[in-house]
């Protein structure tokens, strides 16, 4: 759990499922709307009903739109962000919060020290921020 200080001596526990980390992302992968590919964003949430981040864009499209929803596997997050891990087929791991330590663009994979201190390459939609 993480203690958040409100101020005023106040507090607040929440278990890191209930956070979303505001990180910066790259988009990547996109064959529907090329143009989105190499924009860089910022997460502000997370569906796990529909799987996707809300990602704002630092640059709008030429629509207007600078707000786009997106699968994990189309964004690249930086290294030093805070993840979980999901959907892996050795299931020890998943569930379990890692460290983004250097990401192969050529692989689509991060390189993760899990909190029990293992480090493993996993794919970029197996992580979520």
């Amino acid at each position: 759990r993480y203690e958040v200080d409100l101020g005023g001596g106040n507090s607040l526990s929440l278990r890191p499922t209930n956070l979303t980390q505001q990180c910066d992302v790259k988009v990547v992968g996109i064959e529907s709307q090329p143009e989105l590919n190499g924009q860089v964003g910022q997460v502000l949430s997370y569906s796990d009903s529909t799987g996707r981040y809300s990602v704002k864009l630092r640059q709008k499209l030429a629509s207007g739109r600078d707000c786009v929803g997106l699968e994990p596997s189309k964004v690249v997050l930086s290294p030093g962000t805070r993840v979980v891990i999901q959907g892996l087929s050795n299931q020890q791991f998943n569930g379990l919060m890692a460290n983004i330590v250097e990401t192969d663009h050529e692989a689509m994979k991060h390189t993760v020290q899990c909190q029990n201190g293992k480090m493993i390459k996993i794919k970029f939609d197996n992580v979520v921020c």
